[in-house]
């Protein structure tokens, strides 16, 4: 602060310096206009044209933003110099990557506030920040993390870049990673992990829709390999449904989710010995080895312009270091080859879909709004490709779930009274004769579960006893209330208790303008990202009344029973 303020006093007394000489300096050109005005008035229009930096002009960036910008990237060489001297404290190499990601997040700021001509400079510079990110994450990975938090943000940020394969291979040592206790490991337990492997599935998933329709506009020379060889034979649906369900597991319990977790093992049993394994090869080398050199000097580019941006002083053992890193990062494309020999060995065991039998129960780890996106985006999925029975026991297994959560709150509430009670006794000198000190007896019986965020919610006199009504008869959201009837239409035989819950559609609240335009379009052509956004809405269980009624057609025709059932919607 005390160096943000002693700046900003050397520039107010800079600017009334200047605007002294400037005085000065517009006496000088009125006198030199008269004679030759055409030529001085140019140069002057060239003088007060203000210069460009990677920050933006004035005009398009917020002068805060700019210096958020230059104390972050301070701050970043910072933990990034500490780093480099602690070189095997893995613990800094993650601030450092946090903060590379918050200078990335305040571009992504500066975007939205620029003009046309900058905003491709914003962009630039935020994809050099999270390629920076990377590779601190990646170096604190190589020093062996413990737990799966520093692997799992590193897969994260090659999602972002594109890098799909060598996020695939990483979230597939993470799931496959066996627990040192013999229970269920960290991965499996993260209902976080899953959703994030389930979003690589997707990912994934767009790309090879993309590239089997002839758009083979990825310009990523390792996925373009993996692209050509597996596009056609990936099944990133049924990986996703699975992923969706484990994540639905972990977050909701075993106890709730058994019938989901019986059905989807005995689905990847038969899955797995349905699979084939074929492969198709190309011949378009050359245009890879294009992309794959243009994809070096880019990345060099941006290492040398970091390294600019650090103010290393010459010679110092930063410095060195970061020559060191410079060359370790040359060496690494020639190991291009191998990496991708060693991606393809992993996605041919990625192909294989296990369910441990033996793992051990897992208990309520989420909140109701978690548990519920969760199920909506596997319910979706499920009835996007006719598995309405899956959709049925994820209906059913939500509504166990609320009905446990509403056991737990009347579990904590009869724990309270008891406290109170106890506490507005009167207390004899002799009651705690023969207890233990720390022995309080059952008054903190609901101490060994763990709190859900939403738990408070409940604590609330209003808006607990609400949801205390909905939650004991375990009564679904509108959305998965509308997904479960249309599940029970696909199976048929109970038509009018599919009726009624189809007609929850009619409680959905109706999607705003902000949702027409939630893909920034304007009047250019829709760009890659465009499209990514587009097939992700449609992925999503999150819906408006709008997107209900669409896919209630959508299930209505491929049951056959648009006529059957049109007039009770209308």
């Amino acid at each position: 602060r005390e160096q943000v303020s002693a700046q900003k006093a050397k520039e107010a007394s800079d600017a009334k310096e200047g605007g002294a000489l400037d005085d000065e300096n517009d006496n000088d050109k009125a006198s030199t206009t008269g004679e030759d005005g055409k030529n001085d008035g140019g140069n002057a229009d060239q003088e007060d044209e203000p210069a460009e930096t990677t920050l933006g002009n004035l005009s398009s960036v917020d002068l805060a933003l700019k210096e958020q910008i230059t104390l972050a990237k301070k701050a970043y060489g910072a933990y990034h110099a500490a780093a480099i001297l602690c070189k095997r404290d893995f613990t800094l190499w993650v601030r450092a990557a946090d903060m590379a990601l918050h200078i990335s997040d305040l571009h992504h700021d500066a975007m939205s506030k620029s003009t046309e001509g900058n905003f491709e400079m914003q962009r630039a510079e935020r994809r050099r920040w999270i390629i920076e990110a990377r590779n601190d994450y990646q170096t604190a990975d190589n020093l062996k993390a413990p737990g799966i938090d520093v692997p799992a943000k590193l897969a994260s940020l090659l999602m972002e870049l594109g890098l799909l394969s060598e996020a695939l291979t990483l979230m597939t040592d993470l799931k496959n990673r066996v627990a040192v206790s013999g229970g269920r490991s960290e991965f499996d337990g993260s209902y976080k992990g899953w959703i994030l492997y389930s979003n690589l599935m997707l990912r994934i998933g767009h790309e090879c829709v993309k590239w089997n329709a002839g758009d083979q506009s990825n310009d990523v020379y390792m996925f373009r390999r993996w692209l050509r060889k597996w596009s056609k034979i990936f099944d990133w649906q049924e990986r996703r449904i699975q992923a969706l369900g484990r994540a639905l597991e972990a977050a909701a319990g075993s106890m709730c989710t058994k019938s989901v977790i019986v059905w989807l093992k005995k689905r990847a049993a038969r899955e797995s010995e349905a699979s084939e394994s074929k492969t198709e090869e190309g011949t378009d080398v050359a245009k890879d080895s294009e992309l794959l050199n243009n994809r070096k000097q880019k990345e060099l580019d941006d290492f040398d312009k970091t390294t600019v941006d650090l103010e290393l002083p010459e010679g110092s053992e930063q410095a060195k270091e970061r020559e060191n890193a410079r060359e370790a990062l040359v060496e690494s494309f020639e190991t291009d080859k191998l990496v991708e020999t060693i991606t393809e060995d992993t996605i041919e065991d990625a192909t294989q879909y296990s369910w441990d039998t033996t793992q051990s129960e897992l208990p309520l780890a989420a909140s109701a709004r978690t548990v519920s996106s969760i199920a909506a985006d596997l319910m979706l999925s499920l009835l996007d490709i006719q598995l309405y029975e899956g959709a049925r026991l994820v209906g059913e297994a939500v509504s166990n779930y609320l009905r446990e959560r509403a056991k737990r709150s009347d579990a904590r509430k009869k724990a309270r009274m008891r406290f109170r009670a106890q506490q507005e006794e009167p207390v004899s000198i002799f009651a705690f004769q023969n207890t233990e000190y720390d022995n309080v007896g059952d008054t903190r019986d609901w101490s060994d579960e763990e709190l859900i965020s939403d738990d408070d919610e409940f604590d609330d006199e209003e808006r607990g006893e609400i949801m205390d009504s909905f939650f004991r008869k375990g009564i679904l959201p509108p959305n998965l209330l509308l997904m479960y009837g249309l599940s029970i239409m696909g199976l048929g035989g109970r038509d009018f208790l599919a009726a009624k819950c189809v007609e929850s559609v009619q409680m959905l609240e109706m999607e705003t303008l902000d949702w027409l335009t939630s893909v920034e379009a304007d009047a250019r052509e829709p760009n890659a990202e465009d499209h990514w956004q587009y097939f992700l809405i449609s992925k999503k269980g999150d819906f408006g009344r709008t997107r209900g009624f669409a896919i209630v057609a959508d299930v209505f025709r491929a049951l056959g029973k648009e006529e059957k059932y049109l007039s009770t919607l209308l």
